[in-house]
């Protein structure tokens, strides 16, 4: 019977680790979200609201980061030609999510020429701003460093980066960059499992949004689809 109580003791302390592990994430992005809709009485554009948020949130949770992770031993060294393969990985990967995405776009057009519209009043420095800087760093400090660290501790590899990646995606608020972002989640996790640094998943997530400014503002073809692939099919 003791040993009976005791295995039943031990599983309600591993499901309360669960849910503790599973409420912190969803906490933190609550918290995000709910300091956007105080901003967005102040600011009336939405894209600014994002800057400002986004740099409250890369400087807390880069602290955080830092202080948490500093006394991690790290056993695999990680240099510059690692991260260059895992950037030529990441390229099909990237590619087959918007060839995708162009077609989602017709399903979901008139949420994405809203949000679309909100980033045509910003100057090109605001936009790589957001784009190049604080979005990569402080969503890969949420979703991988944060989202996927906890979840990890509660569910294992698979589930946590599943959910992160889903968490990723939906915070996106459209269908067609909902579908690459969960698409690239799935891989950042996968990057950030293999080499335990979060660094390397916003490098590969700057590097990816570098490929996405370049793709729409140039209206770059490839050697096998139209050049209509990088904008918005009407």
């Amino acid at each position: 019977n003791l040993s009976r109580l005791y295995r039943d003791w031990e599983r309600i302390l591993q499901m309360r680790k669960k849910l503790l592990f599973t409420a912190i994430p969803l906490g933190l992005v609550a918290g995000e979200l709910a300091l956007a809709f105080l901003l967005s009485f102040l600011i009336s554009n939405s894209v600014y609201v994002t800057l400002l948020v986004d740099f409250v949130f890369a400087v807390g949770l880069g602290i955080w980061y830092y202080k948490s992770m500093r006394q991690t031993n790290l056993q695999r060294q990680f240099g510059t030609a690692r991260l260059v393969g895992l950037i030529l990985v990441q390229c099909p990967i990237w590619l087959l999510g918007q060839i995708v995405a162009t077609y989602l776009i017709q399903v979901n057009a008139d949420l994405y020429a809203s949000q679309s519209e909100a980033f045509s009043d910003m100057s090109v420095f605001w936009y790589l701003m957001l784009s190049i800087c604080l979005a990569p760093i402080t969503e890969e400090l949420i979703f991988r460093g944060f989202w996927y660290t906890y979840m990890k501790k509660a569910w294992g590899i698979i589930p946590a980066a599943f959910i992160s990646a889903l968490g990723f995606s939906v915070l996106h608020g459209n269908l067609p960059q909902g579908y690459v972002t969960l698409l690239m989640g799935l891989f950042y996790a996968l990057c950030m499992e293999y080499t335990g640094r979060v660094w390397v998943v916003i490098a590969l997530h700057m590097a990816a949004n570098i490929l996405d400014g370049m793709s729409s503002l140039l209206l770059v073809p490839t050697f096998f689809i139209e050049p209509w692939f990088f904008v918005p099919v009407n």
